[in-house]
């Protein structure tokens, strides 16, 4: 989250008057690439978030917000307008949301915290297994190989296109089957916590057909390494035991690294073309950590 598009109060009240609060003032946010996003106060200084998507339409937030209404029992926000009044902001669609306390995490997750976080995501598989999302699937061999080709075809340092190159023979005909609607980004900057109780998981707005290994991947890959890019089997462990008694499953490490290996590589390559092929003005993290990332998953799981 964070602010690309400036609006005034008096718009937002505006744009927002079908919902009968008056709101006194709105305070940007500072965080995230993806869309513009404004905490709004009321009267009695209730909190709300109010976003700008920058590039999603009517059509996909409505898929969000039919997502998000599935899961109430779990610490998502609530949309808070109806869908007929969905609105526009200089062609943008907008939505309201609850705001939910906490800050996301700024250290290393503790093993309680990661526990958690497989409890959300089994309860979350369990309710979205089998469902169908309009978000396409982009997580795939096909997307994958498409993004290698455009760093092979991209003028850079051999050595670079070599590392790519080493990564890809090996994951290239890994097969993910889609097993329902997966979240596909649950990083520790999309969600929050008060001390050690999780209170929100957010950005759901890119939410897709999937596979569920894949989304237990990128949690490793987010939540299972120190800031020196040593893995926490503990953590794997804690992750992997929350999520398989959430979900009444059993995922096994032996199963998942693969489709670890494909996330590392992923988001390796998504990161490269954002930050030097596409050449986007956003704030990407380097490409680097996700390479080291998958030497470490190769080696030592």
């Amino acid at each position: 989250m964070g602010v690309r598009t400036t609006i005034t109060l008096d718009e937002v009240n505006s744009l927002l008057s079908s919902c009968n609060i008056s709101f006194e003032r709105l305070e940007a946010t500072s965080d995230g690439i993806s869309d513009t996003t404004y905490v709004l106060y009321d009267r009695k200084d209730k909190k709300y978030l109010f976003k700008i998507y920058e590039s999603a339409n009517r059509e996909i937030l409505e898929n969000e917000i039919e997502l998000l209404n599935s899961l109430l029992a779990l610490p998502t926000p609530k949309y808070l307008l109806a869908s007929k009044n969905i609105n526009t902001y200089k062609g943008k669609t907008i939505g309201l949301f609850s705001y939910l306390e906490g800050a996301s995490l700024t250290r290393e997750p503790s093993l309680n915290q990661i526990s958690q976080i497989g409890h959300f995501l089994g309860n979350f598989h369990k309710q979205t297994e089998n469902k169908k999302s309009i978000n396409k699937n982009i997580f795939t061999n096909e997307a994958l190989k498409q993004m290698f080709q455009s760093v092979q075809e991209f003028d850079c340092d051999g050595s670079i296109k070599e590392k790519f190159e080493r990564c890809y023979e090996l994951v290239k005909d890994t097969h993910l089957a889609e097993d329902g609607v997966i979240h596909g980004d649950l990083f520790l900057d999309n969600t929050k916590f008060v001390d050690e109780k999780l209170t929100a998981v957010f950005d759901f707005i890119e939410s897709c057909n999937g596979s569920f290994l894949f989304d237990l991947s990128v949690v490793v890959n987010g939540w299972c390494f120190d800031n020196n890019y040593l893995f926490k089997k503990t953590h794997l462990e804690a992750l992997l035991d929350a999520y398989n008694k959430s979900f009444g499953r059993e995922v096994h490490v032996a199963e998942l690294k693969e489709a670890m290996l494909f996330a590392s590589l992923f988001y390796a390559l998504q990161r490269f073309i954002t930050k030097y092929i596409e050449r986007r003005n956003v704030a990407v993290k380097g490409y680097e950590e996700y390479l080291i990332k998958f030497d470490v998953i190769l080696g030592e799981i």
